[in-house]
């Protein structure tokens, strides 16, 4: 049984390690633009990522679905989205994440709403809007970002990038 044994062993060694390798580089995403899309005057646009940064989890698909981030391993997960618009001194710039909200804007207090960032933009240089939250999510779940302006002329984004990364179970 010696051979028994150290099979064993290695069972456990082997999974220790698979155990480490998932703690030091966790499910994650981090999604950004090729191009910045033009955001309209006074309306709430879905937004479809095309560049993956990272991605080990297999959690975005630039040719299916690309607005969702699709969660494949459940647990609790840090959500950033940062938006930054061009300079314009008129108006609001608005940045909203919901989970399984089907493309339709979830409004804060539905089940669907994750988190918002709202602000009056008061002067000529770019504005950000940014959210950061942690989430508990199950596999299947699906988050979206959503945009909004209303500055009476279309705008563009400077940055734009959403960050998913597991932090426990």
């Amino acid at each position: 049984m010696v051979g028994g044994g150290s099979h064993q062993c290695g069972d456990a060694q082997w999974a220790f390690a698979r155990r480490l390798d998932f703690l030091l580089d966790p499910p994650g995403c981090h999604l950004t633009f090729t191009a910045f899309p033009l955001f309209s005057h006074n309306t709430n646009t879905l937004l479809s990522w095309n560049s993956e940064v990272a991605d080990n989890d297999t959690m975005h698909s630039n040719a299916t679905n690309p607005s969702h981030v699709v969660i494949n391993t459940a647990g609790l997960y840090e959500v950033s989205v940062n938006l930054s618009f061009e300079p314009n001194s008129t108006g609001r710039r608005v940045v909203m994440v919901g989970v399984n909200t089907n493309g339709v804007v979830p409004a804060p207090g539905a089940s669907t709403f994750v988190a918002q960032d709202n602000r009056q933009h008061a002067n000529s240089g770019s504005c950000s809007v940014a959210v950061g939250v942690v989430e508990p999510l199950a596999v299947g779940d699906y988050l979206q970002v959503w945009a909004y302006q209303d500055s009476g002329a279309s705008l563009s984004l400077n940055e734009a990038a959403i960050v998913v990364r597991w932090a426990g179970d």
